[in-house]
């Protein structure tokens, strides 16, 4: 199945272009756009995702791909642009958990999780500012959250020493 899916796909990207790039996500408009692209990978990687060795019929439809995205497979700009907005969002929301509302941190981990994610499925997502803010604002979010843990324990056991 996954052979005939991949061989369909490579049809589809090789002889019917406009097919293909609307599978892609790509129109005249995104490409003239400075867009981010994704490596095209290796047999070598293929073959340890697949846990076979590619066959001729797929290593030849690998090569038209690398003749015809030289620099990669282009990244959906919408998605990019989600993602960095999901990075930026949580770097906001862990800095009001700090200064406004502890409770803010929570969304900030869910939105810098979602976005490094999606930065690890597709490498070039998110542009390296929006990587580190990410990064960063998950960090905060499980020291700070580390944190209020300890404080609302010591106050438990501050306050059940006292009634003793």
């Amino acid at each position: 199945m996954k052979k005939l899916l991949l061989i369909t796909t490579l049809l589809c990207v090789l002889i019917f272009p406009a097919f293909g790039s609307s599978i892609i996500k790509i129109d005249t408009l995104q490409a003239s756009q400075n867009v981010g692209y994704i490596s095209i990978p290796n047999n070598k990687k293929i073959k340890n995702t697949l846990g076979r060795r590619l066959t001729i019929k797929e290593k030849i439809a690998l090569a038209f791909i690398k003749v015809r995205y030289k620099k990669g497979l282009p990244i959906d700009p919408a998605l990019a642009e989600k993602a960095n907005k999901n990075a930026i969002f949580g770097f906001v929301f862990a800095l009001l958990g700090i200064f406004v509302f502890p409770l803010f941190i929570i969304p900030a981990y869910v939105l810098s999780s979602n976005a490094l994610k999606k930065e690890k499925e597709q490498p070039g997502l998110l542009t390296s500012t929006n990587k580190t803010l990410a990064q960063i604002s998950k960090i905060i979010s499980i020291v700070y959250a580390i944190l209020l843990v300890i404080l609302i324990a010591i106050i438990i056991i501050v306050l059940a020493g006292w009634r003793r």
